[in-house]
């Protein structure tokens, strides 16, 4: 009994693991993640486009899908005078999926469609980096077809066009918490004018939260790039792999602003008051 439950855990420990990565999201490709993100040199079948078109040529079947999905849990925690501030945010799930054909037994092809960077991080509307950042939010998309020539037994040379595309969105505070404590000044002389109005009372209540936020959004435009490989077998049991990556910059190039207040009329009620002054 004791053996089967030690063989259960052992068999569930790749379901799960701890990463710390920025934007950069490796989940394109279970067999990959288990080896340590060394696809370079490892035969992967049709997964082999993305990681080193070469490895298409030493597919051993006809036809190779590969599909998965994975869910990421981002957290990060700051400290700032003895307060901790922690993220909260929903999972994401980047996928892949892939599909290798042999065209010829020298010559390979296959498409893929994954989503190799983004992530979310979301720290609420009140922490006292909402002037910076109240939540951030990061999607690509990559549509890949490759193709990968088999020179000789051992050696396989790919090639591969990668088109991208994604979304992003940021949302910051423009009037954070605390901001409009310097108008209390202007409490005292508000009578002095005859002006009748509770200043006070209404800046008591943004002294703990961002009275206005912006969110900025907008889809990338389309962009290309390239990935480049070669992979050869040394002996039976040695493989080299050499892969390049090309650049791809993608913008923003238009996109849609928001306002969000978090009471608006009484927000614009108490900037007409102190206007004049």
């Amino acid at each position: 009994m004791k053996k089967s439950i030690v063989m259960a855990a052992i068999c569930l420990l790749p379901a799960s693991y701890a990463t710390a990565e920025g934007y950069q999201v490796n989940a394109q490709s279970t067999k990959q993640s288990g080896m340590g993100h060394v696809g370079a040199a490892m035969k992967l079948e049709a997964e082999s486009m993305h990681f080193n078109p070469a490895g298409l040529g030493f597919m051993d079947k006809t036809i190779d899908l590969s599909a998965g999905v994975s869910a990421v849990f981002a957290k990060a925690s700051l400290t700032i005078d003895g307060n901790k501030y922690k993220s909260d945010n929903d999972p994401s799930t980047p996928l892949y999926v892939y599909a290798g054909f042999k065209i010829y037994d020298n010559l390979s092809g296959g498409i893929s469609f994954n989503t190799p960077y983004g992530s979310a991080m979301n720290w609420g509307i009140n922490w006292p980096g909402s002037n910076l950042v109240q939540d951030i939010a990061l999607k690509a998309y990559s549509i890949q077809p490759a193709i990968s020539y088999k020179m000789f037994d051992r050696l396989s040379i790919g090639a591969g066009l990668m088109v991208m595309f994604g979304d992003f969105s940021l949302s910051r505070s423009l009037i954070g918490a605390g901001d409009l404590e310097s108008l209390r000044a202007v409490a005292t002389i508000l009578p002095d004018y005859g002006v009748e109005y509770d200043l006070t009372t209404k800046l008591d209540n943004y002294k703990d939260i961002a009275a206005a936020s912006a969110t900025l959004s907008g889809n990338t435009s389309v962009k290309v790039g390239y990935n480049l490989g070669a992979m050869l077998d040394v002996t039976d049991k040695i493989t080299l792999g050499v892969s390049y990556r090309s650049k791809v910059k993608m913008r923003v190039p238009e996109g849609t602003a928001v306002l969000n207040y978090v009471n608006e009329m009484e927000i614009k009620e108490l900037i007409s008051v102190v206007n004049p002054f």
